[in-house]
């Protein structure tokens, strides 16, 4: 899939982005009318972050003012509002004439498009949310993500959810916050429309009221997905960053698997033990090593030593372990349908070796699958995540618990 980069972005004023390079998603926050240096900020962002789908979000323009501020902002943009629900127009959705853009629904707190991306394979669902300060109304945006999430549209599809919903989902999300009635619908709506956080690094609070006195910091901007998006983007993480001129941090969305080439930590897979020429290697890389200092620091560097020639044993004998257990099956059955065809000693030696090499490999590939399986279980098992949830059904159903 030949995503380069796309980006989706908010500025509150708030703009939603899609930028050929990852999917990325900055959200900045203005609440309050965009004055000329807001403009030039917004320009300037927009130069440098070249997005091709956006949303922005209180902008307090008045129709029909909306047309001329796009078009001398964003000349040529095609753009969606909801000016029906409300005077201010609380939402704008904006792309690039190359992005194909089909526009399910719109209400006072959501606008849902169906997109396509240059170079995209498939087509994905974005709502783009400005949820209400007033509890009540807020509920009604509730409502329509269930619903939502429910309907055909997004049934079976992959679905990302982003924009400023003025709630937190939990106490760690809010300095000195509690879980109450508010927390509490939040995460019953999540619940109910299979939503969550899409995984994120960067700040971890999104707004703070800019009172020196009484500093408040809340994580209210989110980008929330579904089990789908995950399956079509699984390489996907969010990035929230500094708000430059808005009131909320910047938020980027990366897709891009090219990009993410974060460091693999070091992994001891227990099939080493069984490959005889693994002993051995240890054994020279070991004692090769003169290092001075007291016994634990010696043994410490020692094992470091050790990583490297471990790697590239591993790299050698059992990188792509699928690819080669499958290559050596194909072996055996190609030299059993000789021997079967010409029983000879040659052959049947052939064949027992070809055997012999794919039992090796079939082992190492069951000990790495259920060595893996256990560390992801470890890893996700007590954070109470989809995962776990899975394979406690997979389980339940295997062995008949009730």
């Amino acid at each position: 899939m030949q995503l380069k980069m796309r980006r989706l972005a908010f500025v509150q004023a708030q703009f939603v982005q899609l930028r050929m390079i990852p999917l990325t998603c900055y959200l900045l926050t203005l609440k309050k009318r965009l004055s000329s240096s807001h403009r030039r900020g917004f320009k300037k962002w927009f130069l440098l972050n070249k997005p091709l789908f956006g949303g922005l979000i209180e902008t307090h323009v008045k129709q029909p003012k909306e047309k001329k501020f796009i078009s001398n902002l964003l000349p040529g943009w095609s753009f969606v509002e909801n000016y029906e629900f409300s005077v201010l127009g609380k939402i704008w959705v904006l792309w690039d004439p190359s992005v194909k853009v089909v526009v399910i629904g719109r209400s006072l707190q959501m606008i849902t498009c169906e997109l396509l991306l240059p170079d995209s394979p498939s087509w994905f669902v974005v709502s783009i949310v400005y949820a209400s300060n007033e509890e009540g109304t807020r509920k009604e945006l509730w409502n329509e993500l269930v619903q939502l999430a429910l309907s055909p549209v997004v049934v079976g599809r992959s679905w990302i959810v982003l924009g400023d919903f003025n709630q937190i989902l939990n106490p760690e999300s809010a300095i000195n916050a509690n879980i109450g009635r508010k927390i509490r619908a939040f995460r019953s709506c999540l619940l109910d429309s299979d939503l969550y956080d899409l995984v994120y690094k960067g700040s971890s609070y999104t707004w703070w009221n800019k009172c020196s006195s009484r500093p408040l910091a809340k994580k209210i901007d989110r980008i929330l997905v579904n089990d789908h998006w995950n399956t079509l983007f699984p390489s996907a993480y969010a990035n929230f960053g500094e708000p430059d001129f808005s009131d909320h941090s910047s938020c980027e969305v990366v897709l891009d698997p090219a990009v993410l080439k974060a460091k693999r930590p070091f992994r001891f897979f227990n099939y080493f033990l069984h490959n005889p020429d693994f002993l051995q290697l240890i054994r020279e890389n070991w004692y090769s090593c003169n290092v001075s200092g007291s016994a634990m620091y010696r043994v410490s560097k020692k094992l470091k030593h050790l990583k490297l020639p471990i790697c590239c044993f591993s790299r050698e004998n059992y990188s792509d372990i699928e690819k080669r257990v499958s290559e050596a099956h194909a072996i055996v059955l190609h030299r059993q349908r000789i021997t079967l065809t010409n029983p000879s000693v040659v052959h049947a030696t052939l064949e027992l070796e070809a055997t012999r090499k794919w039992q090796i490999l079939a082992k190492a590939e069951e000990s790495f699958f259920c060595q893996k399986s256990s560390i992801s279980w470890l890893y996700e098992g007590d954070n109470n995540t989809a995962y776990f949830h899975k394979m406690a059904d997979m389980r339940r159903e295997l062995f008949g618990a009730e």
